[in-house]
């Protein structure tokens, strides 16, 4: 850290800090879009990716103040903390290892329901223990790096790592900090990391075949079958766009990790990284919860804009504003109700205060219903076409050319 140039300082001071902003903002999207819709809170998929969102927040908020944590010894350029503001970011910057985990178990999910077909009433069992898992592993590693103080200034954060060499950390009494940080690294992080890249990529793999054999084999059916491939057309646009979701979700986990995971194998294997590699980890290692914002509402926002015809900044706005910005209005508008009844009194203040209840209540209907169409029904027959099935026809698709 020591040899980075005041640029490479300077883009660590300013770029974490936009990327980070715009990470908050787009899982707080997310968050406040499965929060408020009934049909979204019932499955599994969204439940998870709202796990996910509430990780990348608490990670992100942290990133963003990354100066108010990093102790006065700390190599960045202004540091404004101490030794327990820098505690507490690597206790979050542990943390995020339950997105790790979310992300595995997202990519789990996909190849239950593209390639085996499994319901939301199959799943029903599970919906406790997705979040048991990574929620436990998370804090039970961030609350053993506390105990074990485990964590110091490590290159563009604070997180695990050795104490500052010599006279400063003796000058600040903490050269009992930070023992054995390279093994708890792989040990607490980027052991589960790899792990979950393996798992994400063995399963998307298979859903990438599944699919991929079975448009092969719907393409070789005859025209005979045209009346019941037509049927089925809506609920395969839906487990396509899925897909395609899926893809995105995986693209996301892998191009937040990359940077940060090659930083961490250079500096154990050579005991430290070059700088533009450090560099490139800081700027991308908050980028997560903006790319699941945008594997989250891309497939909406194209949906939206193919449907209505509008420019593609009104349905970006459109969708900005259902999914946060009509929230604080509904939330003004419910205050501003409350006042008028209480300062107004009588039928009119009652009467004001109905109608302003009644009209947030219709937009909350509407939100469900839009939503709703992008919601895969699980729980129907036959629900998932890219399901393997061998030459074995899907009732009601037609038959095969002999």
């Amino acid at each position: 850290m020591e040899n980075l140039t005041h640029a490479e300082q300077m883009v660590l001071l300013v770029v974490p800090k936009c990327v980070a902003f715009c990470s908050t903002f787009g899982s707080l999207m997310i968050i406040s879009q499965i929060v408020r819709n009934r049909p979204n809170r019932t499955q599994m998929q969204q439940q998870i990716v709202l796990g996910l969102s509430i990780v990348d927040v608490c990670v992100s908020v942290t990133w963003l103040f990354n100066n108010f944590f990093q102790p006065e010894w700390s190599p960045l350029y202004y540091p404004l903390g101490n030794q327990a503001s820098c505690s507490t970011q690597g206790f979050f910057v542990q943390f995020m290892i339950a997105g790790v985990l979310y992300n595995a178990t997202l990519s789990l999910y996909y190849l239950a329901v593209i390639k085996f077909n499994y319901s939301e009433r199959k799943l029903k069992k599970w919906k406790r223990r997705v979040h048991i898992i990574p929620l436990s592993f998370g804090l039970a590693t961030a609350v053993t790096g506390l105990a074990l103080k485990l964590y110091n200034p490590a290159n563009w954060d604070c997180y695990i790592a050795p104490p500052p060499p010599e006279p400063t950390c003796t000058y600040y009494d903490i050269c009992d900090r930070g023992q054995h940080a390279h093994i708890y690294q792989w040990a607490f992080f980027f052991g589960p990391l790899w792990a979950a890249i393996v798992v994400v990529v063995i399963s998307m793999g298979m859903v990438i075949a599944c699919v991929e054999g079975q448009e092969r084999k719907m393409a070789s059916w005859t025209k005979r079958a045209q009346q019941g491939r037509n049927q089925g057309k809506k609920r395969n646009e839906k487990l396509r766009c899925l897909y395609t979701q899926s893809l995105l979700y995986v693209g996301a986990f892998l191009a937040t990790f990359t940077f940060p995971t090659v930083a961490r194998i250079t500096q154990l294997a050579t005991q430290e990284s070059p700088s533009w590699l450090i560099v490139l980890a800081g700027c991308t290692v908050p980028v997560a919860g903006l790319f699941n914002s945008l594997a989250y509402f891309v497939p909406r926002y194209r949906k939206e804009k193919a449907q209505t015809g509008k420019p593609g900044w009104a349905v970006a706005w459109s969708i900005v504003m259902r999914a946060f910005g009509c929230c604080a209005c509904q939330c003004a508008l419910l205050s501003r109700a409350d006042r008028d009844d209480g300062s107004a009194g009588g039928s009119h203040g009652r009467l004001a205060t109905s109608m302003t209840r009644f009209s947030v209540k219709m937009q909350n209907d509407m939100d469900d219903i839009v939503d709703s169409l992008d919601t895969v029904d699980m729980d129907s027959e036959n629900v998932a076409p890219y399901a393997s099935s061998g030459d074995k026809v899907q009732p009601g698709i037609g038959t095969k050319e002999s």
